[in-house]
Order: structure tokens, then C-alpha cells, then sequence
């Protein structure tokens, strides 16, 4: 078997890898967003003499100290048994634990050396690739009641005023949506003949290496009579 990371590759049979994968959830736990991939690498390294053996150890060193690479454990012939490509992660593959020397046994150094390595990353679920993932959305009411004020008098104690038997009722609302893939469409005002136009916001979000969109928007709606 050999095993190759970016441009470098292992010299046939000196690596061992084991693979893990988890399953990551959405916030709220309802379903899978993606699958966390681990690949623990041990390797003994085994030359015929001290300084090739240190010029190869420095390689391997180099390689795990790049991120992003392509991981792929195949046999000899050139048949992949195992493949872990940087581009069908979200931030590409990541190397959690670049190289080392756990363990000093009898003959290291002299004509081989032991060493580890841990890669992983967070494979896109392709089925979900636009799902819409995520949203939440929250309504105020505010007003829509009479008016009062407090005057202050000389003579007397304060003294309470009406100045308006109704005002008007202004509805807020706002939410996000976060949708894998494209953009989410927000919702519109939820009562479109009273809404503001001046006072619509709309933002966009999204983070570089991430499938993932947010959308946050907010809209004002005056009533001159309480909804509610």
C-alpha cells in the first residue's frame, strides 16, 4: 500500500492508516449536516543508511505541515482503496496533527524511525448540497394604546394626562434562513399594505469554504387600529 498527501507519497508499505468518521448535526439535531473523516497515520520509515533516513523523515515532515492536500491510501498497482479529496470538504482537509515520534525503540535512527501523522476534515453530505437548513423568526407588536403623560405641578402631585386615545401599532419583524447551496429566499412582510418600505433590511452572508448561506432580514409595518 502506499500513501499519498498533497504532492508526497509514502514508500510502499510504510504506512498503516486507520479511518473514523462521525456524524455532524444542525443546531437543532434534527438531521445530518456532515461527516467528520479522520485518518490516523502511523508510518516506519526503514533506509539503508542515517542520512537518507533523516532527508526522508524531513520530507515527510514538509508534506504534513501543508493543508488541503489530497489524501489517498492505494495499493501498489494504482488501485485508490481509500481517498479523502480536499475539494468535497467544507474548509478543505486539515492536518490536526502534523508529524511525530510517539515511541524510541531499539534501532531507530540507526536504519528506521516510527512516525504519526492525523489529517481530517468535514465532508459535504452531497445530498444536501441545497437544503435549506435552518431559519428562525420573531414578531413584535408595540403601541396601539392610548397615551399618557405626567405632568408635573406646583401645587400638587403629578398629574396624569391623556393626549391621544390610540396611538398607532408598529409590527417588527425580523428572522435569518441559512440554506446549503444558493441564497434562501426570506419571507415577505407578514402584513405587506402596512409595511415600511424605507425601513426594510435585507443582509446576506456567507463564509468562504462554507456551501453554507445566511439570509437576515427585518421589516416595520405601522397599524392605525391594534392587530392584536
Amino acid at each position: 500500500m502506499i500513501l499519498q498527501y498533497g504532492g508526497w507519497a509514502s514508500d510502499a508499505y510504510e504506512c498503516q492508516v486507520a479511518i473514523n468518521r462521525t456524524t455532524n448535526k444542525d443546531k437543532s439535531g434534527s438531521f445530518i449536516k456532515s461527516i467528520t473523516e479522520r485518518w490516523t497515520i502511523t508510518g516506519t520509515l526503514v533506509e539503508s543508511s542515517r542520512s537518507q533516513l533523516i532527508q526522508k523523515l524531513r520530507r515527510r515532515e514538509a508534506a504534513f505541515l501543508k493543508q488541503g492536500g489530497n489524501l489517498r491510501w492505494k495499493f501498489t498497482d494504482g488501485l485508490v482503496a481509500h481517498e479523502l479529496l480536499s475539494g468535497n470538504t467544507y474548509h478543505g482537509t486539515q492536518v490536526v496533527g502534523p508529524v511525530g515520534y510517539p515511541t524510541f525503540e531499539a534501532g531507530e535512527l540507526a536504519v528506521q524511525r516510527k512516525w504519526t501523522a492525523t489529517v481530517e476534515a468535514e465532508i459535504i453530505i452531497a445530498a444536501d448540497l441545497d437544503l435549506l437548513i435552518e431559519g428562525s423568526q420573531e414578531i413584535s407588536y408595540s403601541g396601539g394604546g392610548p397615551r399618557y403623560v405626567v405632568l408635573e405641578c406646583l401645587n400638587r402631585e403629578p398629574q396624569r394626562q391623556l393626549t391621544s386615545p390610540q396611538t398607532p401599532q408598529v409590527i417588527r419583524q425580523s428572522g435569518s434562513l441559512t440554506r446549503r447551496g444558493s441564497f434562501p429566499t426570506p419571507p415577505g412582510p407578514l402584513f405587506p399594505a402596512l409595511a415600511d418600505p424605507s425601513q426594510r433590511q435585507l443582509t446576506r452572508r456567507e463564509t468562504f469554504g462554507s456551501p453554507e448561506k445566511e439570509v437576515t432580514y427585518s421589516y416595520t409595518m405601522v397599524a392605525t387600529t391594534p392587530i392584536i
